[in-house]
């Protein structure tokens, strides 16, 4: 098993994406700590995922910098030092600027771009000293190609892209490597909502995003810092 049973924390876990991502990683046999808000919903993931005895589900929302410190100093109290982390939390909103809300502008920095800064912060004051670890963060397709009415979501997932590139020019050398996966629209029930027309077929599925994520946290990816891994739409 390719991960024999280290810690990979998977933030934004009970969403679809989430779900593919805690799915991926105990398949090659990680030991998974899946975080998210709600504990029903977390209670969900556990009976989907089997029970298995590799699973630790975290009630956490990491758009907290306070409550993202307290996570990631209990798991490793508790559990063990954190190999991988995947920080699958975000949001989605769609407005022409002029038309955007503050509280929409808000909600879209701080889901898409606020707590990736602070789990990422977290997981490298852990990592670097170790010398060792990989961090994931989930951008968009979108961040590459601004289009009209998501110039807020578009503008925190490209801040990210930033943010993570950052990260991998400060951790070069120090065995902490820090990658971004960008997907297309991808084929979630709330996305086949949104758009009933559209052919859901083609669009990016949360397992193939996940198994991106899953490679790059693993060992073959030791040499590769700083990438930008797109899942695009077919």
């Amino acid at each position: 098993m390719p991960f024999g049973g280290r810690l990979v924390l998977v933030t934004g876990a009970t969403g679809p994406l989430g779900h593919a991502m805690v799915r991926a990683f105990l398949a090659l046999g990680a030991h998974v700590a899946a975080a998210a808000r709600r504990r029903t919903m977390l209670d969900d993931l556990r009976v989907a995922m089997g029970a298995s005895d590799r699973l630790d589900t975290c009630e956490a929302d990491v758009t907290d910098p306070l409550r993202v410190e307290a996570l990631l100093s209990a798991l490793e109290r508790g559990t063990g030092p954190l190999h991988g982390v995947v920080q699958c939390v975000g949001a989605f909103a769609s407005a022409r600027i002029a038309d955007t809300s503050d509280d929409v502008w808000r909600r879209l920095a701080t889901s898409n771009l606020d707590a990736s800064f602070w789990v990422l912060r977290g997981a490298l004051r852990r990592m670097i000293p170790r010398g060792n670890g990989r961090v994931v963060l989930v951008s968009s397709m979108g961040a590459l190609r601004p289009s009209a009415g998501v110039a807020a979501y578009g503008a925190a997932k490209a801040a990210l892209l930033h943010l993570a590139e950052a990260a991998a020019a400060e951790t070069g050398g120090t065995g902490v490597t820090v990658n971004v996966v960008l997907p297309g629209t991808m084929d979630t029930p709330e996305n086949r909502k949104a758009m009933p027309d559209a052919d859901a077929s083609k669009w990016a599925k949360p397992d193939a995003v996940a198994a991106a994520a899953a490679f790059l946290v693993s060992d073959d990816a030791a040499g590769i810092n700083g990438a930008r891994v797109t899942v695009p739409e077919a």
